[in-house]
């Protein structure tokens, strides 16, 4: 008796059968939709990233200092630190800063000062911007389909539970 119920001219009309199929057609127009959402995404992630770069950038400015002092090595960042020496803006400043392992006291290096006249590392790459934009895309892109996915084994599970229910009252 199952069988005649399940032909595939019956499938068409069958509630379930109707229930899966409009649940795939919104999955399948959600998917197509979170192209284009995650361009802007990764668009608008991308040009916030550029923004805060540049801006911390900005702030940054490249010194020749002296080394004042014998560098030490630290062993496990394999760099040497020394006591470096400026002046800029007709102002002298001293701190610690990274140097080459050959450094030797009175060789110039260049030094990134902050805003803070501190050393800082140097500028950031904006290029870097471009990777945040692709992985934020690719997080919407996976989102949908996980979602996706979620959505078409939940409506199976359920409509498989509700076909086994409605068999055992027969």
């Amino acid at each position: 008796m199952d069988q005649l119920r399940r032909t595939p001219s019956r499938r068409r009309t069958d509630p379930p059968d109707r229930i899966r199929s409009a649940i795939r057609i919104l999955i399948i127009v959600a998917c197509l939709c979170a192209f284009p959402v995650a361009g802007a995404v990764a668009i608008r992630t991308a040009a916030t990233a550029v923004d805060r770069i540049e801006a911390s950038n900005a702030t940054k400015s490249l010194v020749t200092a002296t080394v004042a002092a014998q560098p030490r090595v630290v062993a496990a960042q394999r760099v040497a630190v020394a006591r470096v020496r400026w002046i800029r803006d007709g102002r002298s400043g001293a701190a610690l800063a990274p140097v080459t392992t050959t450094a030797v006291r009175g060789d110039m290096v260049e030094v990134w000062l902050g805003a803070d006249t501190a050393p800082t590392a140097p500028p950031a790459d904006p290029s870097g911007a471009l990777s945040a934009g692709l992985r934020a895309a690719a997080a919407v892109l996976l989102g949908t389909w996980a979602m996706s996915a979620l959505a078409t084994w939940a409506t199976d599970r359920c409509l498989r539970h509700h076909h086994n229910t409605q068999r055992k009252t027969w």
